[in-house]
């Protein structure tokens, strides 16, 4: 048990309500959030263990249309039938949402205070990434006109690519996930540029979500790791902590370090968006989880061979640069930030310019130069290939368990379950922490590489989401205290805590 919940044992009720409020790391993240939301209908919802957004998003309609129509649909129509289709279907989606609330889900006083401590400056991180997603994202408003046309090209690809019993409904859930998880990196950017004071913010959420995620890092599979490297690769908010989670990436997981350094670079990059041009960069992410699934099929027909990584552990990727001098890192936490459900909406922010403080990484003075290199990457994208709704089914495959939900008296939520299961150790004696491992994946070969991680893909147990780990400590040791004190934990409002199941807010990405 940790010392904090035992510390908490054997305290009343109302001692313990007063102890939570006194030391909320979320209070001054709720009424920032609400100052900079005056534009958005928006409400604030303080109970659960997480962050999670209720609302429509862009990204979620270009789901939702893709799974509303076939494989032949796509190949057999015109580009501006199918523009003209989106367009009207987007309109009506938009229509309904329109007049409703954007409900924003904050995290109960003493799950907050669980997950972050007493740091202000983590709960403030965690609220601005979600309003990132409203204002990124573009939450309840519609789409830019003939927007779909930057996806036709990746759709018909991958359309192309699957298999002839392949239903591209069955991908819809990956597609989510890993739109979720660049729109993550494209808001933390964005946000950096159009809000400056929340970059320094975002670095102490990374600092906590690192100490979170540190002990028995060394034995996640080959797809969460990949998934936190293209997350903290993206977002790059260099820190001494961020420089050596690099270095141990590179030692531990050399094979995935290299795969993605070099293949998936160019899409993080594009979303590495240093700009307050919201409509202009909109698409980037569902094209790169695209582009990222067409990359997937490809490698898993003809594995590619790989190149020794010459750099120096923790250099930038793609820009041969320093981790402060380059900018893209970025994480998704077990997998969060964005890889996203086509009825769930994702947090997404939007930035304009370059200039972040002095005081900040040299990382973000290249933030022009990756807008146009994620420009260039993005005509690239365009003939990627497209996602399918995996959540329905494939040959009867039923859902992924505990996507759904959580239920149980527990309150404990099946996806945070699948979550620790692939971030943390397989096995309890083996608990080093993430600096103090050799390397699991020197001996694995290319070809068992990515058939492991296609597995899991098509497994579907994995995350993208940036904040997951917060909600997984809170729950974790709200438990703790539950079994200790023989009792069921309150909070202020004098219910137990509410495990806010985000998969039936009608979202595009969980949060």
């Amino acid at each position: 048990m940790s010392n904090l919940t035992q510390s908490l044992v054997g305290q009343d009720r109302a001692k313990l309500i007063a102890f939570a409020i006194q030391n909320d790391p979320m209070r001054m993240g709720e009424g920032a959030f609400i100052g900079l939301c005056t534009q958005n209908n928006v409400r604030i919802v303080r109970g659960g263990t997480g962050f999670a957004v209720s609302a429509l998003t862009c990204n979620s309609i270009v789901a939702k249309f893709i799974s509303s129509n076939s494989s032949n649909y796509f190949l057999n129509t015109n580009d501006a039938q199918i523009c003209q289709d989106f367009d009207q279907y987007a309109m009506s989606l938009v229509s309904q949402y329109q007049n409703k609330d954007i409900v924003l889900y904050l995290p109960d006083s003493l799950a907050a205070y669980f997950a972050m401590g007493a740091n202000k400056s983590v709960g403030l991180g965690g609220a601005e990434h979600e309003l990132g997603h409203i204002l990124c994202d573009k939450a309840n408003k519609m789409t830019p006109a003939k927007w779909f046309n930057h996806f036709i090209p990746s759709v018909r690809k991958f359309i192309q690519s699957l298999d002839s019993n392949d239903n591209i409904r069955y991908y819809m859930d990956s597609l989510s996930k890993f739109s979720n998880l660049f729109a993550d990196i494209r808001l933390e950017n964005m946000m950096s540029v159009m809000y400056p004071p929340t970059k320094q913010r975002f670095v102490d959420t990374q600092k906590c979500i690192f100490a979170l995620e540190d002990q028995g890092l060394d034995q996640a599979d080959s797809l969460s790791i990949i998934i936190v490297m293209m997350r903290d690769l993206g977002k790059n908010h260099t820190s001494p902590e961020l420089t050596e989670r690099f270095k141990f990436y590179k030692k531990t997981f050399p094979q995935e370090w290299a795969l993605v350094k070099q293949k998936f670079m160019p899409l993080v990059k594009q979303n590495q968006c240093k700009t307050n041009d919201i409509d202009g960069t909109l698409h980037f992410p569902m094209l790169s989880a695209l582009e990222f699934l067409i990359e997937m099929k490809d490698m898993a027909k003809k594995p590619p061979e790989l190149k020794p990584e010459d750099d120096e552990p923790g250099d930038e990727p793609g820009d041969d640069s320093k981790p402060g001098k380059g900018k893209g890192k970025g994480k998704p936490q077990g997998g969060k930030g964005q890889g996203q459900d086509p009825d769930e909406d994702g947090d997404e922010n939007d930035g304009s310019g370059d200039k972040e403080g002095e005081d900040e990484d040299k990382g973000d003075k290249e933030g022009k130069d990756d807008k146009k290199e994620g420009e260039d990457d993005k005509k690239e994208g365009e003939d990627g290939k497209e996602g399918e709704d995996g959540k329905d089914k494939k040959d009867g495959k039923d859902k992924k368990d505990g996507k759904d939900k959580k239920d149980g008296k527990d309150g404990k939520d099946d996806k945070s379950d699948q979550h620790s299961e692939n971030m943390k150790p397989q096995d309890a004696k083996d608990t080093k922490t993430a600096h103090e491992t050799d390397s699991k994946s020197v001996g694995k070969n290319i070809k068992d590489l990515i058939s492991d991680i296609q597995k899991k893909m098509d497994q579907g147990n994995f995350d993208t989401d940036t904040l997951d780990v917060l909600r997984e400590k809170a729950e974790e040791a709200i438990r703790e205290l539950n079994q200790s004190s023989g009792s069921e934990t309150y909070i202020p409002n004098g219910n137990k805590v509410v495990y806010i199941d985000r998969k039936k807010a009608d979202r595009s990405y969980p949060v």
